[in-house]
């Protein structure tokens, strides 16, 4: 098997007798108003006022949430840090650091293959 055919294998769950595929779950929200109803249009995710993801697999076994927005590394570097954490509280987004937890998490209950 190729490398190229591997970085396509699905991550599966680790969870106990779950072998489903694990998926990145976006939600997002916005508010509606009355001009809404007035003058119907698309309304996009994309203007959402509120996101936030989850790392979940088929079956509904959610095994990571976005971290603290807060920086773990660095005291007191209150959003211009070096290192990788989301500072947002509305708009949360997948970064390398979510990443990085996921595979440390995945290896310590062998699970992600």
């Amino acid at each position: 098997m190729s490398a190229v055919a591997d970085d396509f294998a699905s991550l599966l769950c680790p969870m106990p007798d779950c072998l489903s595929p694990l998926h990145l779950a976006w939600t997002c929200s916005r508010p509606l108003y009355l001009g809404d109803l007035a003058a119907p249009a698309p309304i996009a995710p994309e203007e959402a006022d509120f996101g936030f993801w989850t790392v979940k697999c088929e079956e509904g076994h959610v095994v990571l949430v976005p971290a603290d927005p807060g920086c773990q590394r660095e005291e007191g570097c209150a959003g211009n840090c070096s290192c990788d954490v989301d500072h947002d509280d509305e708009l949360r987004t997948f970064r390398a650091s979510d990443v990085t937890r996921l595979h440390k998490l995945l290896a310590r209950l062998g699970g992600g293959s």
